[in-house]
């Protein structure tokens, strides 16, 4: 599970995000534009959660998301 808290639904069950955290890490190590991890982020609502948030909540979401270092240590 991502070790910091991403706003995104405080209330979600521990285990909540763990079915997206391989797109997400693949769209970061490709150092993907905002715009693509938004629209990941968009189809993971609408595919698996069955709800949408709003483009400002997955634009700020996403900067978080990049803030996170997911350089491999040697």
């Amino acid at each position: 599970m991502i070790g910091i808290r991403l706003g995104v639904n405080d209330i979600a069950p521990n285990d909540e995000y763990d079915l997206y955290v391989g797109g997400v890490y693949r769209l970061l190590v490709s150092h993907a534009a905002d715009e693509d991890i938004c629209e990941y982020l968009r189809q993971q609502e609408i595919t698996r959660m069955e709800l949408a948030t709003t483009s400002e909540h997955r634009k700020m979401v996403a900067e978080k998301l990049k803030k996170i270092d997911v350089s491999l240590a040697d």
